[in-house]
């Protein structure tokens, strides 16, 4: 199999969001799987206000044999998984909202 596409790549995304509102589903976005074909890495984590995402995606060769296809869906797999992942944000209950 050839690649002809870049050998890597590296992502660095950041999404602010109100504080009155709080991220879940930020340990989604981790995700590593290194093979003797590439890897893909990516860390998530937030800071309160802030979503702040990196990844990086590597082949280490331009040409692989068709044997290795199944170590190279490891790590593409995993790379689509976290193209797909989902945050949720949601609004902080502040006690004021429960007056009776």
């Amino acid at each position: 199999m050839s690649l002809f596409c870049p050998k890597f790549a590296n992502g660095y995304q950041l999404f602010e969001y109100p504080t009155v509102h709080t991220a879940e589903g930020i340990t989604n976005l981790n995700k590593s799987r290194k093979q003797e074909t590439g890897y893909f890495i990516a860390e998530a984590s937030t800071d309160g206000k802030t979503v702040i995402s990196k990844s990086r995606k590597s082949y280490n060769k331009a040409f692989e044999p068709a044997s290795n296809w199944e170590k190279l869906l490891a790590f593409i797999d995993a790379a689509n998984e976290w193209a797909n992942a989902k945050i949720l944000f949601k609004k902080k209950m502040i006690a004021a909202q429960f007056k009776p």
